[in-house]
């Protein structure tokens, strides 16, 4: 089991420490392994942390929380992306607050030079319907990747006309969205050249949708 994984996973679930002060510490120690093996005096004096906050690092212990999800991870086949890591998406860097870690299944590449984001409504009218697949049919002949929240309506008409698919699910979706997101994945999987595209995942637990 990838060490450097587990302390990247459970830096994610230190209570009080988002992802604004992980890319903190991680830019101050090099690596998540680094910032829970760093004294209490070395996490006060980082930037944006202090003693609350480096108390809860020093006082976390529950790596086996974090063994958990990397076996689960191994099961349905999801990767996950260090904000660190080459593939992750360059574009989320800009952001104040970029998730620490990405959870991600499928094969896409997340920093495609022409990418378009549609979000719409899940109870469209024909109209919607066609003006979607119009637009989408004419930027897939432009080689543009699609970017989505995974939901039924025009977000699943955007990947079932064609381009690349990418999905980002950014929070714990409700209890029925895991069976309906796999239904989104694959159809619009199916529709892609090559079966190419992902369905993506901000840091949490890659367990909140195992789309597959």
């Amino acid at each position: 089991m990838p060490e450097e994984l587990v302390y990247r996973i459970a830096l994610t679930a230190v209570p009080q420490i988002g992802a604004v002060q992980a890319r903190l510490l991680i830019e101050k120690f090099g690596s998540a392994k680094a910032v829970f093996q760093a004294r209490s005096a070395q996490l006060e004096n980082t930037d944006g942390i202090g003693s609350v906050r480096a108390s809860q690092i020093k006082a976390f212990n529950n790596f086996s929380e974090a063994e958990q999800e990397i076996r689960f991870m191994d099961k349905y086949g999801i990767k996950a992306l260090f904000i660190t890591d080459a593939g992750y998406p360059q574009r989320l860097r800009n952001c104040y607050d970029p998730p620490t870690l990405l959870y991600y299944k499928g094969e896409a590449d997340l920093n495609a030079p022409r990418m378009v984001s549609i979000i719409g409504t899940r109870n469209n009218t024909e109209y919607g319907k066609m003006l979607t697949e119009q637009l989408v049919q004419e930027l897939a002949s432009y080689g543009v990747s699609i970017v989505s929240g995974l939901a039924f309506g025009i977000d699943a008409l955007a990947h079932r006309q064609g381009g690349s698919a990418r999905a980002a699910l950014t929070s714990s979706p409700p209890p029925a969205s895991p069976t309906r997101a796999s239904s989104v994945t694959s159809q619009a999987s199916l529709r892609l050249p090559g079966g190419n595209g992902a369905a993506l995942r901000g840091q949490g637990r890659a367990r909140g949708n195992p789309a597959g």
